[in-house]
C-alpha cells in the first residue's frame, strides 16, 4: 500500500512540477542558464586543476614502485 501512495506522490509531484515549470517558464530558463553557467564554471576549474596535476605530476622524478629495485 505504502508503494502506490508513493508512486501516486510522485506522480503527482512531477505533474505538479510540469504544470509550474511551463506557467514559470521566463523564470525557469533563467535558473537553468544560471545553473549552466555555474556548472562550466565549476567544469573549467575542475579541468585546470586536473591539468596542473597532471603537469606537475609529470615533472616529478618517477620512483621506484618496487622498494630496493633501481632502475
Amino acid at each position: 500500500m505504502a508503494r502506490l501512495i508513493l508512486t501516486l506522490f510522485g506522480a503527482a509531484l512531477l505533474a505538479t512540477g510540469l504544470w509550474l515549470s511551463v506557467l514559470w517558464w521566463d523564470t525557469v530558463r533563467l535558473l537553468l542558464a544560471g545553473a549552466l553557467a555555474l556548472g562550466l564554471v565549476l567544469l573549467g576549474l575542475l579541468v585546470l586543476v586536473f591539468g596542473i596535476s597532471e603537469l606537475t605530476g609529470a615533472r616529478a622524478p618517477k620512483a621506484s614502485s618496487v622498494p630496493g629495485r633501481d632502475e
